[in-house]
């Protein structure tokens, strides 16, 4: 938390390969919270910009990078989660995901992915060959899945909803 939660976060660690792991809370009631890496990141805290935007961004290129998150992430406005590794990359998020407006979640590599609540607009994309809808992805008005190379399989609870939804996927079992 910075500035006891009025000000912006912002953690970087772009060391290549190099860990990031973020085990508390983070808290903005004032500005965004950005966080960045360049190596498996894993975030176990829940993340909350109350006033703001979240970003969360995997800039690792390494083989398997991984990117975990199992805390909730919270944002007003937007909330980016991008994953930009190779193909054998992961993004793991077990956390829910909600925004007041729009939800944005990208994979250069393969995706598990939790419950989305995004009031407006849901971005779901991935390279990767295989992806994993644990929960249910919920928009207000536009949801979008994209993933044209990947063996997608729905959950029971992995239910897609919003006035407009568009799905892209190898196969979707």
């Amino acid at each position: 938390t910075n500035k006891s939660g009025s000000g912006g976060v912002y953690i970087s660690n772009t060391g290549k390969n190099a860990p990031t792991v973020i085990s508390g809370n983070v808290t903005s009631y004032g500005d965004e919270i950005e966080i960045e890496g360049a190596g498996p990141m894993n975030i176990s805290g829940n993340v909350l910009a109350a006033d703001d935007d979240v970003y969360i961004t995997n800039f690792g290129s390494g083989s398997g990078n991984t990117t975990t998150i199992s805390g909730n992430v919270t944002a007003l406005d937007y909330l980016e989660i991008y994953n930009l590794g190779a193909l054998s990359s992961h993004l793991n998020i077990s956390g829910t995901l909600t925004s007041d407006y729009e939800v944005d979640v990208w994979s250069g590599g393969n995706l598990q992915l939790g419950k989305v609540d995004a009031g407006d607009y849901a971005y779901i994309g991935l390279d990767g060959l295989s992806s994993t809808l644990n929960g249910a992805v919920t928009a207000g008005t536009y949801l979008s899945y994209y993933a044209p190379a990947a063996i997608t399989k729905a959950k029971p609870a992995a239910v897609l909803t919003a006035p407009e939804v568009y799905i892209e996927s190898l196969n979707f079992v």
